[in-house]
Formats: structure tokens, sequence, C-alpha cells
């Protein structure tokens, strides 16, 4: 069970709902009121609300809109590039199979209150959508959002030759009533069924290998690396090890020291050293592997000087880095890197 009270929520979504009520004349202090936020706070870098105050915000939104329909209106009007570096990563997948699995592993970083599960039956595809916690008065709007934005996205992913036969037998199922505003988005969405007892996406099976135009290998790494750091840091991510893998991130030829990892998990230093032994490990260990996993990534996928990458990973002496990667691997930075080529 997610926390009401725990910033999770990306600003994306009340910064889009508030746009919306300003082009229709409604001031954005309305749509915030009872929230505790301003619009200053949203907008501030990377930040986060809580589920309760999205929750005000969406009610503050419908009733001061009047507007049944304008969960469907803010799905629709979704683009890939609104999730930030997680959209970039989705664009960079190789197939659409890889861009439901990094949007079902990863959609907690953006929207805490709704899983996603997916099954193959026969010729279809089935994405199940579920809330976390009851959305309550919320949950017609909710849904409308939610599949309507996910539909919005993933449609630009799988729309391959001859798609209108591909996307023949896509549904979306809502567990909510027909209601008459549905009629005025029939054009932009697929066929729609009401009523059903659970909220779904149906498609083609076929559609799951779909290749993506934009496929890019070093964007998707760092984008999974980034989410990885997100669900961690978010505590969505258990594992101790994990939360210390995500912050262990290299900046300026640095990683994060022990103090500053005990700081950044709200421990002291000797709490952080037991807990990780208890575990089998310690901060030098996750240390070394970190490093490792950053040393092979360079490698492969840049064209930097084995100095270069030496010092991005935090050693100052070259030496020490090809005997650390030679412990590593059995081979030196040079061979593996030729290795790995020889291979594509």
């Amino acid at each position: 069970m997610i926390s009401l009270n725990r910033p999770s929520v990306s600003a994306i979504y009340p910064l889009a709902m508030l746009q919306l009520a300003v082009e229709r004349g409604v001031p954005a202090e309305r749509v915030l009121r009872n929230a505790g936020l301003s619009l200053e706070q949203l907008q501030l870098p990377s930040a986060r609300i809580t589920p309760r105050q999205q929750a005000i915000i969406s009610y503050n939104l419908l009733t001061e809109t009047a507007d049944p329909a304008v969960g469907l209106e803010l799905g629709l009007r979704a683009n890939v590039t609104k999730t930030g570096l997680m959209g970039f990563g989705l664009m960079s997948c190789a197939t659409f199979r890889e861009v439901s699995d990094l949007g079902i592993r990863y959609l907690q970083t953006r929207v805490p209150y709704f899983t996603l599960s997916r099954s193959v039956e026969g010729p279809l595809a089935i994405v199940q959508a579920r809330e976390v916690v009851p959305l309550g008065p919320l949950h017609q709007f909710g849904f409308d959002h939610f599949m309507a934005e996910v539909y919005e996205i993933c449609r630009a992913f799988a729309n391959p030759q001859g798609s209108a036969e591909a996307h023949a037998l896509t549904e979306i199922w809502l567990d909510s009533a027909e209601q008459p505003y549905y009629a005025r988005y029939a054009e932009r969405l697929p066929r729609l069924r009401f009523g059903m007892p659970s909220n779904q996406f149906r498609f083609s099976a076929a559609l799951l290998d779909v290749p993506i135009a934009t496929v890019n290998p070093v964007t998707a790494q760092m984008a999974f690396e980034q989410c990885e750091r997100e669900m961690a840091l978010l505590g969505y991510t258990q594992s101790l090890p994990d939360r210390i893998r995500a912050l262990l991130v290299c900046t300026g030829g640095h990683y994060p020291d022990l103090v500053a990892a005990a700081a950044s998990l709200h421990l002291s230093t000797r709490t952080l050293k037991r807990r990780l032994a208890e575990q089998n490990t310690s901060f030098g260990d996750l240390l070394d592997e970190v490093r490792k996993r950053d040393s092979l990534q360079w490698l492969v996928e840049s064209e930097r000087s084995i100095d270069d990458i030496a010092q991005r990973v935090g050693y100052a002496d070259p030496s020490n880095f090809r005997r650390a990667f030679q412990r590593w691997t059995g081979l030196s930075p040079s061979a593996y890197r030729e290795r790995q080529r020889s291979r594509r």
C-alpha cells in the first residue's frame, strides 16, 4: 500500500492539469486550492507531490471545468517526451515488447497509484491496469486519463506498415459505465468496451515484436539506470544493496563515499556497514561492482580512450584501473573492447 502523504507523483501531471485549466479560463490558483502547493513549487526540477495532493488537484479540475471528459482530454494530449528521461528511454528501445517492459517496471516512478501487468492469450496481448489504492469518486476520471495517456504514448511505437490491420484487434476495456462524452473522442481512440470486469488494453501480440525506428542502446541504458535510481530513492526497491547501487553515480571522476551514502539513506555509517554485512556484502564490494558495470558500458558504447574511461570511473591512476579491470574480467580493457566489437 502506498503512502498518500509521501511525495511520489511526478509534477508533470499537475502541471498538465493546470495548463488545461488555464486554457479554459480557470486560474491555476483555483485548481491548486487546498492542495498546499504553489505553481513555483511544481516548476522546480524533479518536483514531486503526494497522491493526496494529486487527488485534490484532480477533483478541483473536474469541478472547476465542469467537464467530465477532462480526464480523456488530458490523456490524449500526452506524448512520449512528457515523461522526461523515461520517455527517451522508451523511444530508444529495440521493440515494442521492450517498451512495454520498461513502462510496466518503472510506471511507479511517475504515477504510484496504478500498476500494469502483461500476458499473452492466443493472438492477443493483454495489459491489465489496476489501482493500487481505491480512487473512489475519481475512479472514472483516473482511468480515463491513464488509459488514454498510455494508449496515446504507445500508439506512436506500435505503428508498423499495414498498421490498420495490425490494430484491428486493439480494444480498451473499462470497468466503468459508458458516458455520453465518450462519443466526442471516438475517432481518437480504439474500440472501447464498457462495464467490463477489469481495465485492460487488448491488442495483437504481433505488435510486441515491432522494431522501434529510434532504437539507441546507449540512451536506453542511461534511462534504465536513472529509473532504477528513482525506484530505489522512492523506496520501491527494498534491497539495501540496490539502494546503494542507485546512489553510486560517478560525477567528476568521483563516486559518493560511505559517509555520503549513509547520509542519503538517513543511516549512520556504522549501521550501514552492519546492515550490508548482514547481506554478505560491503560498501567497497558494491562500489567495485558499480565501477565494473560502468567501465564495461563505457568501453563498449563509446570511443573514449582507456585513460579517459579510467578517470570517469574514479581511477586517477590508469594503471590501477587496468589492474582492477584485469581482476574483473581476466582481460585488459583494450582486449575486452576488441573482443566485444568483433562479436557485433
